[in-house]
């Protein structure tokens, strides 16, 4: 995801104001997985309330989430591509 977002600013640098906008939706986009996944699993103890596979349904729904925002910012980078042309 790091370098698809590094790709996309690297786009997006011949749209004027884009990329404080971009780094802005990354930001939020961080809190809103972060958030997302204490909602997901709100318990304080999270090992107890979970159980031992807690950590592996952890990383493995992060990273879910995480694939799908990559292809957004490949869209993006799709957008800010053509708008070039």
């Amino acid at each position: 995801m790091n370098d698809v977002y590094q790709h996309l600013l690297s786009v997006a640098d011949k749209a004027p104001r884009a990329t404080a906008k971009i780094k802005a939706a990354e930001i939020a986009w961080i809190k809103y997985r972060d958030a997302y996944m204490e909602a997901l699993y709100p318990a304080e103890d999270k090992q107890l309330a979970y159980g031992s596979i807690y950590p592996m349904e952890y990383a493995e729904f992060r990273t879910a989430l995480t694939r799908e925002h990559t292809k957004a910012l490949r869209d993006l980078i799709t957008q800010y591509d053509e708008e070039a042309q």
